[in-house]
């Protein structure tokens, strides 16, 4: 009797374990990597710890971003477990690239510019 009961424990689990993920991979199918063209803070805790540039018009499926990491920004990892937040910054206007990374560096010269390259893997993204 024990056994069976054990076994209908199982085969439930197994059920709500497949059920959870069908669910979240359709969820999560929907979302999108991708900022917005413009600019954000990256904020850790109350402090600005960073700043991102994504330039618009570009390929909705290929496409970077530039985070100018000031110095201080704590590298989140499975011990530290620090995180962040992206706000957007709308009172913030650059020509470009060239004159974002010009200010961010004469603002923080010891800051840290990381350029990432996306290629996103969805439908229509052929």
């Amino acid at each position: 009797m024990l056994r069976g009961i054990m076994i209908a424990n199982r085969r439930t689990l197994g059920c709500v374990v497949a059920l959870t993920l069908i669910v979240t991979l359709g969820f999560t199918s929907l979302a999108r990597a991708q900022l917005d063209g413009g600019y954000f803070v990256i904020r850790q805790g109350d402090r600005v710890a960073g700043v991102i540039f994504v330039e618009s018009g570009q390929d909705q499926c290929r496409y970077f971003e530039h985070w100018y990491l000031l110095p201080g920004y704590v590298y989140p990892n499975a011990r530290n477990r620090a995180s962040f937040t992206v706000e957007p910054a709308p009172d913030v206007t650059f020509s470009g690239l060239a004159e974002f990374l010009r200010a961010m560096r004469e603002h923080a010269p010891d800051g840290t510019h990381v350029e990432i390259a996306a290629v996103e893997r969805r439908a229509g993204c052929e």
